[in-house]
């Protein structure tokens, strides 16, 4: 009974470990995929998007706005994403802040493979395994 579900729950947590060892932050490294989609890498033009009073910050509101909109992302999605983004905890994104985020997420041309790999099986992880999980270490970016 007990033990077969630690043992899942262990191979969890080392699959998790594993993955932030590769990837600082899944959410960001899925962001960026989504930015070069959407605006075809231009991240200047994705900020400026995003900052839909134009006052060169883009506030907590806007992001998740604009980020479920242009990216179809859930709220919850969003809202982790803005808090990765938003290092200096002023809960306002930096076009600087916005573009060293999604540039520290860039990944090496010989980890890309790897990487895609990895986050394809991750994601199926995350859905098998949501309901045991709901905001354990799958969940987070750190």
């Amino acid at each position: 009974g007990g033990q077969g579900g630690q043992g899942v729950r262990v191979m969890l947590g080392d699959l998790a470990a594993a993955l932030a060892v590769v990837s600082p932050c899944l959410l960001l490294e899925d962001l960026r995929d989504r930015l070069q989609r959407r605006y075809n890498g231009d991240f200047k033009k994705a900020f400026s998007d995003l900052d839909m009073d134009r006052s060169g910050k883009v506030s907590h509101a806007e992001f998740v706005v604009k980020i479920m909109d242009r990216l179809h992302l859930t709220e919850h999605e969003a809202r982790k994403m803005f808090r990765e983004i938003d290092v200096d905890g002023s809960h306002e994104i930096s076009r600087n802040e916005f573009v060293s985020a999604i540039g520290l997420s860039e990944p090496s041309l010989f980890l890309e493979d790897l990487r895609k790999k990895v986050r394809q099986r991750f994601r199926s992880f995350k859905a098998q395994f949501a309901d045991s999980f709901q905001d354990s270490a799958l969940n987070d970016c750190a």
